[in-house]
């Protein structure tokens, strides 16, 4: 587990890599391990967070570009029917 862990690190898996840490907490509870198996947990909290932050800022700001080049193209269109 924490040579995956450092591979996915190194590959930049945001995903994967907190897949890792939820495994980690999983096997460090069993292991009544469970101070252990909360930093890991944040960890994995804190990492899901993060990627979901970046994927809605650039959902959000593809529909901002989208609705600019709406407006762009309507404007333009106005003009053209008034030529």
């Amino acid at each position: 587990m924490q040579k995956a862990q450092e591979i996915q690190l190194k590959q930049g898996n945001t995903v994967l890599l907190a897949d890792t840490h939820l495994n980690l907490c999983a096997m460090l509870s069993s292991q009544e391990r469970h101070q252990e198996a909360l930093e890991h947990i944040l960890i994995a909290v804190v990492l899901l967070q993060d990627e979901y932050a970046g994927l809605l800022s650039r959902k959000l700001q593809g529909n901002s570009k989208e609705a600019h080049d709406k407006t762009e193209y309507n404007l333009n269109s106005d003009h053209s029917d008034n030529a």
